[in-house]
């Protein structure tokens, strides 16, 4: 027997479950399909790996539980009062768009704390054994005071629990937003960093385009 909501609920286009929260260098050609972020579970390319990620691209690690979280926003317009009709004109009509992506990173690794908090690239340390400047290897972070914020690309991929499909969200010039970042350290609880991060528009593309970014969906075969 047929049911009300049998042609209202399609269970592919509901999607659940954790994300991989990735980043790339500024200057990195921004990605044209989803396989120059991360292949798929099944490539169509035979001599490509499931879930390898695009050479240029870096993974962020575990995030808490709460997931990362994708903001899109516009400010809309005041609305032009004139007297012959009685309701504004252009009321609501957008102005300003803005996009931000933020989690919460559970790897506090120096190389992690230097995109979360803004520093110098980590610096390694030499071990010596033999003295007299006895020292273990280790890292080294600076913590600096720049002037500027490094931009980077994004990308969140979600895979689909039932058919295994990816969805990339892909961001073109993401820089960290301004705000208290803290560092939470305790015997109970692993250490976690929370980050957030404005997506800016690439002026060079048309509005009308993808100015931001894209959503690749890998489709049901």
């Amino acid at each position: 027997m047929s049911d009300l909501f049998d042609s209202v609920v399609n269970s592919d286009r509901v999607w659940r479950g954790a994300s991989r929260f990735l980043y790339a260098a500024s200057g990195t050609s921004f990605p044209g399909k989803l396989e120059s972020v991360i292949q798929p579970s099944s490539p169509n390319d035979p001599d490509a790996t499931a879930y390898a990620l695009g050479a240029a691209w870096n993974d962020f690690g575990g995030t808490g539980t709460d997931g990362i979280e994708i903001v899109r926003e516009f400010e809309g317009q005041a609305g032009i009062e004139v007297d012959q009709i009685p309701y504004d004109l252009f009321e609501g009509d957008p102005t300003k768009w803005s996009m931000r992506v933020s989690g919460t990173l559970k790897h506090t690794d120096p190389a992690t704390l230097a995109i979360g908090w803004e520093l110098p690239s980590t610096v390694s340390i030499a071990a010596d054994d033999t003295g007299p400047d006895y020292k273990v290897a280790q890292t080294k972070v600076k913590f600096s005071a720049p002037t500027s914020l490094t931009e980077r690309l994004l990308a969140v991929v979600q895979e689909h629990p039932d058919n295994g499909n990816l969805r990339v969200f892909v961001f073109r010039k993401a820089k960290l937003t301004p705000a208290a970042r803290a560092l939470a350290i305790s015997a109970s609880d692993g250490s976690e960093l929370p980050i957030e991060f404005d997506c800016k528009a690439d002026t060079t593309i048309d509005s009308d385009e993808d100015p931001f970014g894209a959503l690749y969906r890998e489709d049901t075969s």
